[in-house]
Protein backbone atom coordinates (compact mmCIF):
# COMPACT_ATOMS: atom_id res chain seq x y z
CA UNK A 1 0.00 0.00 0.00
CA UNK A 2 1.29 3.64 -0.63
CA UNK A 3 2.93 5.12 2.09
CA UNK A 4 0.41 8.68 1.42
CA UNK A 5 -2.66 6.04 2.12
CA UNK A 6 -1.40 4.09 5.13
CA UNK A 7 -0.87 7.86 6.73
CA UNK A 8 -4.80 8.64 5.96
CA UNK A 9 -5.97 5.67 7.93
CA UNK A 10 -5.86 7.92 10.88
CA UNK A 11 -7.57 5.39 13.10
CA UNK A 12 -9.01 5.91 16.40
CA UNK A 13 -6.78 5.01 19.15
CA UNK A 14 -7.69 5.64 23.51
CA UNK A 15 -5.27 8.61 23.68
CA UNK A 16 -7.07 10.46 20.79
CA UNK A 17 -9.07 13.30 21.52
CA UNK A 18 -12.31 13.90 19.83
CA UNK A 19 -12.49 16.95 17.97
CA UNK A 20 -15.58 17.53 16.37
CA UNK A 21 -15.68 14.28 13.40
CA UNK A 22 -11.98 14.04 13.70
CA UNK A 23 -9.41 12.62 16.07
CA UNK A 24 -6.63 14.49 17.62
CA UNK A 25 -3.43 12.28 18.48
CA UNK A 26 -1.07 12.84 20.90
CA UNK A 27 1.67 14.68 19.83
CA UNK A 28 5.45 15.54 20.51
CA UNK A 29 7.35 18.18 19.49
CA UNK A 30 11.35 17.26 18.92
CA UNK A 31 13.12 20.90 18.67
CA UNK A 32 16.85 19.53 20.03
CA UNK A 33 18.11 16.30 20.01
CA UNK A 34 17.14 13.90 22.56
CA UNK A 35 15.07 10.88 23.47
CA UNK A 36 11.33 10.70 21.08
CA UNK A 37 8.92 9.15 24.50
CA UNK A 38 6.04 8.53 22.51
CA UNK A 39 4.45 5.63 21.60
CA UNK A 40 1.03 5.78 19.89
CA UNK A 41 1.06 9.32 17.88
CA UNK A 42 2.40 11.66 16.25
CA UNK A 43 5.79 13.49 16.36
CA UNK A 44 7.03 16.72 14.96
CA UNK A 45 10.89 17.03 14.39
CA UNK A 46 11.20 20.68 14.28
CA UNK A 47 15.10 21.10 15.37
CA UNK A 48 16.63 23.97 12.72
CA UNK A 49 19.24 21.32 11.94
CA UNK A 50 20.10 17.81 11.77
CA UNK A 51 18.45 16.12 14.58
CA UNK A 52 20.03 12.92 16.45
CA UNK A 53 16.92 11.09 18.25
CA UNK A 54 16.60 7.85 19.92
CA UNK A 55 13.57 5.88 20.05
CA UNK A 56 13.09 3.29 22.66
CA UNK A 57 11.43 -0.31 22.16
CA UNK A 58 7.61 -0.14 22.74
CA UNK A 59 6.28 -1.39 25.46
CA UNK A 60 4.17 -5.36 25.03
CA UNK A 61 1.62 -3.87 26.60
CA UNK A 62 0.89 -1.22 23.22
CA UNK A 63 1.04 -3.90 20.56
CA UNK A 64 -0.89 -2.41 17.77
CA UNK A 65 0.31 1.38 18.32
CA UNK A 66 0.84 3.74 15.09
CA UNK A 67 3.56 6.35 15.71
CA UNK A 68 3.88 8.74 12.28
CA UNK A 69 7.71 11.05 12.40
CA UNK A 70 7.50 13.39 9.80
CA UNK A 71 10.15 16.63 9.30
CA UNK A 72 9.22 19.98 9.07
CA UNK A 73 12.77 21.40 8.64
CA UNK A 74 14.64 20.15 5.48
CA UNK A 75 17.70 18.52 7.40
CA UNK A 76 18.83 15.03 7.70
CA UNK A 77 17.88 13.86 10.99
CA UNK A 78 18.17 10.32 12.19
CA UNK A 79 16.73 8.44 14.64
CA UNK A 80 18.11 5.74 16.34
CA UNK A 81 16.53 2.08 17.81
CA UNK A 82 19.18 0.38 19.20
CA UNK A 83 17.14 -2.72 21.24
CA UNK A 84 15.58 -4.98 19.30
CA UNK A 85 16.11 -2.55 16.22
CA UNK A 86 13.96 -1.15 14.17
CA UNK A 87 11.75 -5.22 12.75
CA UNK A 88 13.59 -6.61 15.16
CA UNK A 89 16.99 -6.59 13.25
CA UNK A 90 19.35 -5.69 15.97
CA UNK A 91 22.68 -3.59 14.99
CA UNK A 92 21.37 -3.97 11.60
CA UNK A 93 18.74 -1.93 11.15
CA UNK A 94 18.97 0.65 14.10
CA UNK A 95 19.21 3.87 12.41
CA UNK A 96 16.96 5.83 9.83
CA UNK A 97 17.78 8.52 8.37
CA UNK A 98 15.63 11.39 6.77
CA UNK A 99 16.58 12.60 3.27
CA UNK A 100 16.49 16.24 4.36
CA UNK A 101 13.49 17.72 3.04
CA UNK A 102 10.34 19.09 4.50
CA UNK A 103 8.01 16.08 5.48
CA UNK A 104 9.98 13.16 5.01
CA UNK A 105 8.37 10.89 7.18
CA UNK A 106 8.21 7.50 9.03
CA UNK A 107 5.43 5.59 10.05
CA UNK A 108 6.15 2.66 13.11
CA UNK A 109 3.77 0.25 14.03
CA UNK A 110 4.61 -1.56 17.64
CA UNK A 111 4.17 -5.11 17.89
CA UNK A 112 6.19 -7.63 20.91
CA UNK A 113 8.29 -4.87 22.13
CA UNK A 114 9.56 -4.26 18.87
CA UNK A 115 8.87 -1.53 16.23
CA UNK A 116 7.77 -2.21 12.80
CA UNK A 117 8.51 -0.16 10.04
CA UNK A 118 4.83 0.29 7.98
CA UNK A 119 5.92 3.19 5.66
CA UNK A 120 8.68 5.75 4.97
CA UNK A 121 8.68 8.64 2.45
CA UNK A 122 12.63 9.88 1.59
CA UNK A 123 13.68 7.86 4.29
CA UNK A 124 16.04 5.19 4.56
CA UNK A 125 16.84 2.41 7.02
CA UNK A 126 18.66 -0.80 6.61
CA UNK A 127 16.23 -3.03 7.43
CA UNK A 128 17.63 -7.13 8.03
CA UNK A 129 21.10 -6.08 5.85
CA UNK A 130 19.57 -4.78 2.78
CA UNK A 131 19.40 -0.98 2.09
CA UNK A 132 16.62 0.71 1.17
CA UNK A 133 16.86 4.16 -0.70
CA UNK A 134 14.37 7.21 0.09
CA UNK A 135 13.24 7.32 -3.08
CA UNK A 136 10.73 10.20 -4.90
CA UNK A 137 8.32 11.20 -8.31
CA UNK A 138 9.31 14.24 -9.65
CA UNK A 139 6.11 14.93 -12.21
CA UNK A 140 6.63 18.82 -12.86
CA UNK A 141 9.52 20.76 -13.91
CA UNK A 142 11.49 22.20 -11.22
CA UNK A 143 13.93 20.99 -8.43
CA UNK A 144 15.25 17.62 -7.37
CA UNK A 145 15.30 17.22 -3.71
CA UNK A 146 16.10 14.49 -3.12
CA UNK A 147 19.87 16.05 -1.88
CA UNK A 148 20.76 13.97 0.29
CA UNK A 149 20.82 10.98 -2.05
CA UNK A 150 18.16 8.16 -2.96
CA UNK A 151 16.12 7.54 -6.70
CA UNK A 152 14.69 9.82 -8.01
CA UNK A 153 12.11 8.97 -10.37
CA UNK A 154 11.10 11.84 -13.24
CA UNK A 155 7.65 11.05 -14.34
CA UNK A 156 6.64 14.08 -16.17
CA UNK A 157 4.90 12.68 -19.30
CA UNK A 158 6.90 15.40 -21.68
CA UNK A 159 10.29 16.69 -21.04
CA UNK A 160 10.79 17.59 -17.76
CA UNK A 161 12.73 21.31 -16.77
CA UNK A 162 14.72 19.89 -13.63
CA UNK A 163 17.15 21.40 -11.66
CA UNK A 164 19.55 20.00 -8.95
CA UNK A 165 21.26 21.39 -6.04
CA UNK A 166 24.27 20.62 -4.39
CA UNK A 167 24.55 17.85 -1.99
CA UNK A 168 23.31 17.76 1.32
CA UNK A 169 25.94 15.31 2.37
CA UNK A 170 28.59 13.37 1.27
CA UNK A 171 29.14 10.31 0.39
CA UNK A 172 26.18 9.39 -0.99
CA UNK A 173 24.21 8.33 -4.04
CA UNK A 174 21.55 9.73 -6.15
CA UNK A 175 20.44 7.68 -8.93
CA UNK A 176 18.16 9.55 -11.38
CA UNK A 177 16.26 7.62 -13.70
CA UNK A 178 13.44 8.66 -16.31
CA UNK A 179 10.02 7.00 -15.34
CA UNK A 180 8.70 8.18 -19.20
CA UNK A 181 10.14 8.37 -22.61
CA UNK A 182 10.45 12.23 -22.51
CA UNK A 183 14.15 14.08 -23.37
CA UNK A 184 14.17 15.31 -19.79
CA UNK A 185 16.94 17.85 -18.67
CA UNK A 186 18.64 18.07 -15.34
CA UNK A 187 20.65 21.48 -14.88
CA UNK A 188 23.55 21.44 -11.86
CA UNK A 189 24.83 24.88 -11.99
CA UNK A 190 28.49 24.03 -10.29
CA UNK A 191 28.78 21.52 -13.00
CA UNK A 192 28.85 17.50 -12.47
CA UNK A 193 32.32 16.95 -11.46
CA UNK A 194 32.77 20.40 -10.55
CA UNK A 195 32.92 21.31 -14.16
CA UNK A 196 31.71 24.58 -14.50
CA UNK A 197 28.68 25.55 -17.41
CA UNK A 198 30.41 22.98 -19.58
CA UNK A 199 29.46 19.99 -17.81
CA UNK A 200 26.12 21.93 -16.24
CA UNK A 201 23.35 20.20 -18.05
CA UNK A 202 22.41 16.24 -18.19
CA UNK A 203 20.03 15.75 -21.20
CA UNK A 204 18.07 12.44 -21.35
CA UNK A 205 18.00 10.27 -24.25
CA UNK A 206 13.76 9.71 -24.53
CA UNK A 207 13.95 6.11 -23.18
CA UNK A 208 12.19 4.79 -20.08
CA UNK A 209 14.89 4.07 -17.80
CA UNK A 210 17.60 6.23 -19.21
CA UNK A 211 19.70 7.23 -15.89
CA UNK A 212 22.24 8.74 -14.45
CA UNK A 213 24.33 7.62 -10.85
CA UNK A 214 25.94 10.34 -8.97
CA UNK A 215 28.03 10.24 -5.80
CA UNK A 216 28.60 13.16 -3.45
CA UNK A 217 32.34 14.00 -2.80
CA UNK A 218 32.99 17.37 -0.90
CA UNK A 219 30.18 19.06 -1.72
CA UNK A 220 30.14 18.31 -5.93
CA UNK A 221 27.89 15.63 -7.62
CA UNK A 222 30.25 13.78 -9.70
CA UNK A 223 29.46 10.98 -12.39
CA UNK A 224 29.66 7.61 -11.50
CA UNK A 225 27.76 6.37 -14.67
CA UNK A 226 25.10 6.94 -17.75
CA UNK A 227 22.79 5.53 -19.56
CA UNK A 228 21.65 7.17 -22.87
CA UNK A 229 21.93 10.71 -21.30
CA UNK A 230 24.68 13.16 -22.36
CA UNK A 231 26.76 15.59 -20.80
CA UNK A 232 27.21 19.58 -21.81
Amino acid sequence: MPFESVIKQREWSPGSIHQGDAFRRPQQIMAANGAITLVDGEVFITKGSAAALTLAAPPVAMDGANLLIQSTTAFAHTITQTTPGFNGGSTGSDVVTFGGAIGDALLLTAYQGVWLIKGVRNVSAEVGGVFQFPAAAFLIDGAITLTSGGIARLTKATAGDYTLAAPALNDVMLIITAATAAAHVVTYATGFGAGGGSLDVATFGGAIGDNMVLIAVLGTWYIVSLRNVTIA
